[in-house]
């Protein structure tokens, strides 16, 4: 076998009907490791952290100035104080200079592969999220907003310091 590309990976158990090789239920994850270096630090060091054990430990950084129809890809670094009970959802916003939101990017983290319950104490994990910016944006100030909410309730996970979203960046459409 060829080496593994670097990267996280997960151990699954599936049971298939020995006669047709169908799968007789989902997988069932039994443990998640990583091949090579793992993530490393963020450009920006933010160390927010929330009631529920989460850090956002910083992201890679947000341009000064938005261009209309843009396509904006972020990495986002997490980590965990200690096991997370339960599974989370992660949001990204841009809010417009009214506060709605224009854009926004919502899903569990690796895109579901690796649910923040299975997550270990300490352990980077590192995460990409996109924006899709409008093609007629409106000139004015913006914000990047990022959080935490329970997928099954919508409820948000509140900061340890208070409030529902961390503020990332301000940018700007000229």
């Amino acid at each position: 076998l060829p080496p593994l590309a670097p990267g996280r990976y997960r151990l699954d158990v599936v049971a298939y009907d020995a006669t047709t090789a169908e799968p007789l239920a989902d997988p069932l994850a039994l443990a998640w490791f990583w091949v090579g270096d793992p993530p490393s630090l963020p450009d920006v060091i933010i160390d927010a952290d929330w009631q529920n054990g989460i850090t956002l430990v910083g992201h890679d950084g947000w341009p000064q100035t938005l261009l209309p129809g843009a396509t904006i890809t972020k990495r986002l670094i997490w980590s965990a104080a200690t096991s997370i009970q339960g599974d989370n959802t992660v949001f990204v916003q841009l809010l417009g200079p009214d506060g709605a939101i224009i854009a926004q990017s919502d899903r569990a983290p690796e895109g579901g592969f690796y649910p923040t319950s299975a997550w270990q104490p300490d352990e980077l994990v590192a995460d990409s999220y996109s924006l899709t910016l409008p093609p007629a944006l409106a000139p004015g100030a913006y914000s990047v907003l990022v959080g935490l909410y329970d997928p099954g309730s919508g409820v948000r996970v509140p900061l340890a310091e208070g409030g529902d979203a961390l503020e990332l960046a301000r940018l700007e459409v000229r």
